[in-house]
């Protein structure tokens, strides 16, 4: 959080719109991965909203309303899902597709529900390779208790792009 706050204020030193500390930590805490790029992401939002409205006062209604036009325009997260039907066979991004879907729609899957995604799609022998794939290119966090998105941003892409699975 402390480096978040920091970058923040280095982002915002200049701007008309201004953070307290209760909406740095709600925005923080809105796309909980805290890297640079999502936290851009959603000051610029904001800004935009701002702008439109010529207010400079902002709440936490403006930084939720900001994430999800961040969202719905998507075209920040397409290219997520774009890649992996561009880097892997059709039968793996399949795979690793459901597996994002059910993460998102369910909120974590553990082990055994990745296993058994694993003998629906056929891909028993390389199926933990595929979700440490999502792991290292930052889709998902293995947790204690399964594996869950890493970033609400792409969590929500997940979720209106596909709004109904078949279980």
């Amino acid at each position: 959080y402390e480096q978040g706050f920091e970058f923040i204020e280095y982002v915002t030193s200049d701007a008309t719109v201004q953070y307290s500390p209760q909406l740095k930590l709600y925005l923080l805490d809105k796309i909980n991965y805290k890297i640079p790029y999502f936290i851009n992401l959603l000051i610029n939002e904001v800004n935009k909203r701002a702008k439109k409205l010529n207010s400079s006062d902002i709440s936490e209604s403006d930084i939720d309303l900001a994430f999800e036009t961040i969202v719905v325009e998507s075209k920040h997260f397409r290219d997520w899902k774009k890649r992996l039907f561009e880097y892997f066979d059709k039968a793996n991004a399949q795979f690793m597709n459901e597996a994002l879907t059910l993460i998102a729609h369910k909120g974590k899957l553990n082990k055994k529900q990745i296993f058994d995604l694993a003998v629906k799609h056929d891909k028993t022998d390389d199926y933990m390779e595929l979700m440490t794939i999502l792991v290292d290119d930052g889709y998902t966090v293995d947790g204690h208790d399964g594996f869950v998105f890493r970033s609400p941003f792409l969590k929500t892409f997940w979720l209106k792009d596909n709004p109904i699975i078949n279980e």
